[in-house]
């Protein structure tokens, strides 16, 4: 017996989808390969289990500052879409001033593609300069070149482009939803010259931005997604079926391409050569699958043989009530085979991932996942702080079944375990006395829990066996916490000695934000960062100066001046120090390094920043020659020279650690300005010096041998060798 009474199987009611497939003669013979078919799941998260659509602006999930929502220590939703088999994320809102690097980041760690799409706000929203106003007819209206270049291009500057090139988890790009809807439609009544004028505009200026920003080799789709509304208005090709819902404003699209001149356009890019490479047709429907084989699929195979075209909202909902119940397994398994036996139809997005209840009315009969009561984590987004709950499965009325369960079927997935999506999760809870009194009563809990602070205190866990011993007899937090700092009895974790404080990358931007802001409250001086560490365009970074910089000068403040080093040079730690809430983590080099090589104040004098708060963690550490390696890359990297004399550079670290304690200080612009530049054994590139190589030189041991070269050379010349 299944959930709910009924006795029904997913398995066998899917082969009631095998009848179907008899009707699919029009469907190429040439089928999709499975690697390649579009498994997605249309995304639109919005945190609120009451009505509140059109009073707050959150609508950019993509953003760092939903991470909460898909991040790794959030609920986790990108996760939780791959084990059920998805492997495309369609998007709907975009701010094109918030970084979207992290979530495509984390689409490729996961192996999915994510569709992301440009916004209503620069075409129909904005008060300032919005291109395409729904009702209006002036004649310069509907250009849209400027604004989406201009919009498209910060999109690219924050995160849609790697190592100047797109993001690989970018799968194609949304240049509008339904534009057929919100653009020149009057009184119900589609206006194609108005839309098509924008379509093509937006495109021309997407083109444009991608130039303007040197794209590498850009191969990334673009495409426009229409309803599946009529558009009796749209002219049809002689010979092909009128008015089909979808396909007419897709024809109109294909002959603005050809003729932009009959839309009063007149494009700046080949967008005929950029329309048979880089485009593909998309659409929306409530509709079912065999609904969509004989209104859109067949006539589309006559009129379209060569292009593309997915499904990127397919669900035909259930309104409840006395409607006859939508079997969502049948309707999804027949809608997977027309993809497998098609090679125009790429594939589909089931729309939608939750319950919309923020929207409410009809848009309520859409989501698989509704929210719970158990709260994971707050959300908090230009003002506003929402609850991140739990996911709770809908039932599908017709089979009894979840409708998650129903698509991880049809999409091959591993599957939820879905009891556990509304408890505390120990790879999850904060790392304070709350979060592990969620969790004390169980040991591989407590283990998992015992592993996330040792990697918060710039540890690694090199024997599970040691460590399950170990988190077996943890009761309290302070005591572990206190256990951990000391590093007493854990032989089964290694420690790196050139950890540091950074910013945690599975935090949201806001938290960031706080913790920074905190960090600049120490005393530490946040007015001169790096350039290569400051700005928006280096967040990250910024962060981790700043974090890295003030950590000494808060452990200072708990441990006692002169008491934060260990006997090996490396920083004592105090978990408190550097934990922000969450943000933060005293962490290894081997977790910063890969992403930061330029901005974090470590204890090693090879990699930390050449600034004032690098050389101050150095000189603290009272060992000439680390401050000599220090210096040498100061005269290396900053003042393009040469040491010609090492053991002078050694005399010379010694005497300025001895006046730093003696209370004479020295900023970096003095060392770089005078007492560096005034040596005689720094010397080379635009120095005044020139190097003279003597016995304390390093580079003397390997230019002894010129002169006897040299001479060498002479002798054999006389012997007439040469």
């Amino acid at each position: 017996a299944m959930e709910g009474g009924s006795c029904y199987d997913i398995a066998s009611r899917v082969a009631v989808a095998a009848v179907f497939l008899v009707l699919l003669s029009a469907m190429a013979a040439d089928a999709t390969p499975e690697s390649k078919i579009m498994k997605g799941i249309s995304y639109g998260p919005f945190p609120s289990k009451t009505t509140v659509y059109g009073r707050h602006v959150i609508d950019d999930f993509m953003s760092d500052y939903a991470k909460p929502l898909w991040g790794q220590r959030g609920r986790g939703d990108l996760e939780l879409m791959q084990n059920m088999g998805v492997n495309t994320v369609r998007m709907y809102g975009n701010n094109p001033e918030e970084r979207h690097g992290d979530f495509l980041d984390e689409a490729q760690r996961l192996n999915m593609k994510v569709i992301p799409g440009i916004s209503f706000y620069p075409y129909t929203q904005s008060p300032d300069d919005a291109c395409a106003l729904p009702h209006s007819t002036a004649a310069s209206n509907n250009d849209c070149y400027n604004v989406i270049r201009t919009y498209y291009k910060q999109n690219l500057q924050n995160g849609f482009l790697q190592n100047g090139a797109y993001h690989p988890a970018i799968d194609s790009v949304i240049v509008m939803n339904e534009p057929e809807l919100n653009i020149g439609n009057f009184a119900n009544t589609v206006h194609p010259s108005y839309f098509i004028k924008a379509m093509l505009s937006a495109i021309d200026g997407m083109l444009s931005a991608e130039k303007d920003m040197r794209v590498r080799n850009p191969q990334v789709r673009f495409t426009v997604t229409f309803s599946f509304a009529t558009c009796p208005l749209c002219q049809t090709p002689i010979g092909v079926q009128p008015n089909v819902p979808g396909m007419a404003q897709m024809l109109e699209l294909k002959r603005g391409i050809e003729n932009p001149e009959l839309f009063g356009y007149t494009p700046k890019n080949d967008l005929k050569s950029f329309y048979a490479t880089r485009f593909y047709n998309s659409f929306n429907s409530k509709n079912s699958a065999k609904q969509l084989q004989t209104m859109f699929f067949n006539p589309y195979a006559i009129s379209f043989p060569t292009m593309d075209v997915a499904v990127l909202e397919f669900h035909q909902p259930d309104y409840g009530g006395a409607q006859q119940p939508v079997d969502q397994a049948e309707d999804l398994q027949q809608m997977m085979e027309m993809t497998r036996n098609s090679d125009q139809l790429i594939g589909f997005s089931f729309f939608e991932w939750q319950v919309r209840s923020d929207k409410g009315g009809t848009e309520t009969s859409f989501g698989m996942f509704d929210l719970g009561d158990y709260r994971i984590t707050t959300l908090e987004y230009y003002g506003h702080t929402y609850n991140v709950w739990c996911l709770v499965p809908v039932i599908d009325r017709a089979t009894r079944q979840k409708i998650p369960e129903e698509i991880t079927h049809v999409y091959g997935g591993e599957g939820l375990n879905y009891y556990s999506l509304c408890l505390p999760n120990a790879s999850k809870v904060s790392l304070d006395s709350t979060g592990f009194g969620h969790i004390r009563d169980n040991t591989e809990d407590k283990a998992t829990f015992v592993t996330r602070m040792v990697q918060h205190l710039g540890g690694k866990v090199t024997n599970e066996a040691g460590l399950r011993a170990f988190a077996s007899g943890v009761s309290d937090f302070n005591a572990l916490k206190t256990t951990l700092q000391n590093r007493d009895g854990t032989d089964w974790a290694y420690w790196d000695p050139n950890a540091a404080c950074v910013a945690d990358r599975s935090a949201g931007s806001a938290a960031i934000g706080d913790a920074v802001m905190k960090a600049c409250k120490t005393g530490f001086n946040c007015s001169s960062i790096p350039r290569d560490c400051a700005g928006e365009a280096h967040f990250w970074e910024n962060a981790d100066y700043v974090l890295s910089g003030s950590y000494p000068i808060l452990l200072a403040g708990s441990l006692g001046e002169g008491n934060t080093y260990n006997s090996d040079g490396s920083y004592k730690v105090n978990f408190d120090d550097c934990y922000y809430a969450g943000s933060a983590r005293f962490a290894a080099s081997s977790y910063y390094r890969p992403r930061d090589t330029r901005c974090v104040v470590t204890t090693d004098p090879s990699t930390t920043t050449l600034t004032d708060a690098g050389y101050q963690a150095i000189w603290r550490q009272g060992d000439p020659d680390k401050l000599a390696t220090f210096f040498k890359r100061v005269v290396k990297e900053d003042l393009h020279g040469r040491v010609s004399d090492k053991n002078a550079l050694r005399e010379f670290s010694a005497s300025i650690i001895a006046n730093e304690k003696n209370g004479i200080g020295y900023s970096m612009a003095r060392l770089k300005g005078t007492e560096l530049p005034g040596k005689v054994w720094v010397c080379g590139g635009n120095l005044a010096n020139v190097c003279h190589y003597n016995p304390g030189s390093p580079l003397s041991g390997s230019l002894s041998w010129v002169p006897y070269a040299f001479a060498g050379m002479g002798a054999l010349i006389c012997l007439g060798v040469f």
